[in-house]
């Protein structure tokens, strides 16, 4: 069961069901809201199509929030942020949660130069944000999904901000566009 305000919330994990209900906190200035309810099964995209990595550059310069994407015939529902970005939502997490995901970055030619890419999960229970997860991707890891799972069992049952964050590691720029994608956010209870 889902209420409007999010004040109960509870996750089975189910095949074909991606489930994320969240709260919209922040967003960056300047970009395209979120509707203040987030279910990732059904995010606002402007096409019922998935995309491929040529139709991201115009995907971004919509503003579309969130696609169907196809990355080497493996299509996900992915958030689209640009970057660098910065999602936070609220949520009252489930009894020994977990959070399944994939990351990538997607470019349409091979850079000359790379700067790669840090995906960051942190979670903030009122006590501060703890970064729970931390991955950069490479230069031999683009277009392709990379899936993870992250033991969320320490906030069990917490009411949290997950901020979902990609920056650039280090300094220095790609030649090319890079185009940085939360594939299929799945939050569930790993209990059943």
């Amino acid at each position: 069961m889902i209420t409007d305000t999010l004040g109960i919330l509870n996750l089975r994990r189910s095949p074909g069901v991606v489930l994320l209900a969240l709260l919209l906190v922040a967003c960056r200035d300047g970009e395209r809201r979120f509707p203040p309810t987030f279910l990732v099964d059904r995010v606002p995209s402007d096409s019922l199509y998935s995309v491929g990595r040529a139709d991201l550059p115009g995907l971004h310069q919509q503003g579309t929030p969130s696609a169907s994407v196809t990355l080497n015939d493996d299509t996900r529902r992915a958030l689209t942020p640009s970057l660098p970005s910065r999602l936070t939502f609220a949520a009252k997490l489930p009894p020994q949660s977990a959070l399944d995901f994939s990351l990538a970055v997607a470019t349409t030619a091979k850079p000359e130069r790379w700067a790669p890419i840090l995906f960051r999960v942190a979670i903030n229970d009122g006590s501060g944000e703890e970064t729970a997860f931390r991955e950069t991707v490479r230069l031999a890891e683009r277009n392709q999904w990379l899936d993870r799972t992250l033991d969320l069992g320490a906030w069990s049952e917490k009411e949290v901000q997950i901020v979902f964050e990609i920056t650039i590691d280090g300094s220095g720029a790609s030649t090319d566009p890079v185009y940085p994608l939360w594939g299929n956010p799945v939050l569930y209870s790993s209990q059943n």
